[in-house]
C-alpha cells in the first residue's frame, strides 16, 4: 500500500505543471514514468554489460519474458550464472530481485566462422539444438546418433539404428528424441538425462524414414517416408492415428504450424501440401497443394510468428509463401538448395546448397546479409534457439558452427 500511494504522490507531483487535474493526465505522466496503477507487484531493474557498464533500466511484472525487455540484438550474458536455462519466453521474475541487474550482451550474425566440433557421427547428415540450446545432436552414415553436451562437454552415443540416421528432432521440451533412418525404423530416445537411456522402436514403417516433426504440443510425431507416405502418431498410446495420402514421391521434409493447426510436408513430386485440422476434428486433411516449384522440394519451414512459410528446391529457388492467402510473395535464388531454417529471435533467414554455399538473408526486404563458404552445406542448416549461432555439416565427422 505504501508503494502505490508513493507511486501517486510522484505522479501528482510531476502534472502540477500541466492545467487541468484529471485522470486521463495523471495516467499519461504515469506510462512515462513507467508506472503502473494496477495493484499487480512491479520491480525496477538494470541491464548491465559483462563489464558492469549500465544499459537502461526496465520496469517488470510477475508476467514480464525476457523478449519484453530485450531488442533483437540483445541476449543474457553466458557469464552470468542463473539457477535454470532461460530463453527469450522465460519469466524474468523469479530470476532477479527489485533493484537488481541482468547482464545482457548485444549480438548481431556476421557469418564468422566460431567452432569447429569434431570426432562426430561419419559423414553427418542430420543436426539438431536442444530447445534450450544445450545440447546439439547429429546423425550420419554410422548408424549412431551423437550428443554432445556443451555445459559438462561430455559426448553421448546412442546406438540401435541398424542404417544411417536420416532425421532426428526433439520433443518441444527437450525430454525426447525421434529418429528416423534407412534402416525403415522410426525410434524414440527417453530418459536423456538419467543413468539408463531409453530407446524404442515407435514404428516399423516398411520403406526409409527420411523426416520427421514433432507437434508443438508434445503429444504428437509425423514421420514421412520415401515412398511417399506420412503418418502421425500418438507418443502416450505410441499407435499411429493417421496415414495421409497425398504426396507421390518421397517426403523430404515435415514441419507442424506454431499453433498445431496446420501440417507442411514438401516433396521430390515438387509439391508443397497443407494439412489442416479444425477445431473439434481429429484428424488433418489436405487444405491446398503449392506447385510453383521446378523440381523436388528438399526442405520446408514455417516462420517462428506462422505467418509464412519457406520451402526449397534443386529448382534453384527459396520460395516463400504468405500462409493467409498462400500467394508465393519472394523468391531468393540459390542454387540446388538443399536446406533452409527461419531464426527463432531475429529477421534473418538461413539457405545451404549443394555447391556448399550457406546464404543468409534479411526477412524485411529478401536481401542477402551473407554468403558463407563451408566445405559442406549440403546436411541441416539449424539455428541456436536465441538466434545468435548457425550450425551446418563441415568436413567429415565434423559440424561448423557460425556467428
Amino acid at each position: 500500500m505504501a508503494a502505490n500511494t508513493m507511486d501517486s504522490i510522484l505522479v501528482c507531483t510531476v502534472a502540477q505543471w500541466l492545467p487541468v487535474y484529471n485522470d486521463a493526465v495523471v495516467r499519461f505522466v504515469a506510462q512515462l514514468l513507467q508506472r503502473s496503477f494496477s495493484h499487480a507487484p512491479h520491480r525496477c531493474i538494470s541491464l548491465v554489460t559483462p563489464s558492469g557498464q549500465f544499459i537502461r533500466s526496465v520496469t517488470i511484472s510477475q508476467t514480464t519474458t525476457l523478449n519484453a525487455i530485450l531488442t533483437e540484438c540483445e541476449q543474457l550474458s553466458g557469464e552470468w550464472d542463473y539457477e535454470t536455462t532461460l530463453d527469450r519466453t522465460s519469466l524474468v521474475w523469479g530470476h532477479v530481485e527489485d533493484g537488481g541487474q541482468l547482464m545482457v550482451t548485444h549480438h548481431s550474425f556476421k557469418g564468422i566462422l566460431h567452432h569447429k566440433l569434431r570426432n562426430l557421427s561419419e559423414d553427418v547428415e542430420v543436426i539438431q539444438w536442444h530447445p534450450h540450446g544445450t545440447k546439439i545432436l547429429c546423425g550420419g552414415h554410422d548408424n549412431t546418433i551423437r550428443m554432445w553436451d556443451f555445459t559438462t562437454q561430455h559426448m553421448t552415443v546412442l546406438e540401435g539404428h541398424e542404417s544411417s540416421i536420416r532425421t532426428l528432432c526433439w520433443n518441444p521440451s527437450g525430454t525426447k528424441i525421434a529418429s528416423g533412418s534407412f534402416d525403415q525404423t522410426l525410434r524414440l530416445w527417453e530418459n536423456l538425462e538419467g543413468t539408463g537411456i531409453k530407446s524404442t522402436i515407435l514404428a516399423h514403417c516398411g520403406e526409409w524414414v527420411i523426416s520427421t516433426g514433432w507437434h508443438p504440443s508434445g503429444a504428437y510425431i509425423a514421420g514421412g517416408c520415401f515412398d511417399s507416405t506420412m503418418y502421425i502418431w500418438d507418443i502416450q498410446t505410441r499407435l499411429c492415428i493417421q496415414e495421409l495420402k497425398g504426396h507421390t514421391s518421397a517426403i523430404r521434409g515435415i514441419q507442424w504450424h506454431p499453433s498445431g493447426n496446420l501440417l507442411a510436408s514438401g516433396s521430390n513430386d515438387s509439391t508443397v501440401r497443407i494439412w489442416s485440422r479444425s477445431e473439434g476434428q481429429e484428424t488433418y486433411k489436405s487444405l491446398i497443394v503449392l506447385k510453383n516449384h521446378l523440381t523436388g522440394v528438399w526442405s520446408i519451414c514455417w516462420s517462428p510468428s506462422g505467418a509464412a512459410l519457406a520451402s526449397a528446391s534443386y529448382d534453384h529457388t527459396v520460395r516463400i509463401w504468405n500462409t493467409r492467402t498462400w500467394q508465393c510473395t519472394a523468391i531468393c535464388p540459390h542454387f540446388y538448395v538443399h536446406s533452409i531454417c527461419w531464426n527463432p529471435q531475429r529477421k534473418l533467414f538461413a539457405s545451404g546448397s549443394k555447391d556448399g554455399m550457406i546464404r543468409v538473408w534479411e526477412t524485411a526486404s529478401w536481401r542477402c546479409l551473407h554468403v558463407i563458404q563451408s566445405s559442406n552445406a549440403e546436411s541441416e542448416l539449424v539455428w541456436h534457439p536465441d538466434g545468435t549461432q548457425l550450425a551446418c555439416r563441415g568436413d567429415a565427422k565434423t559440424i561448423f558452427i557460425w556467428r
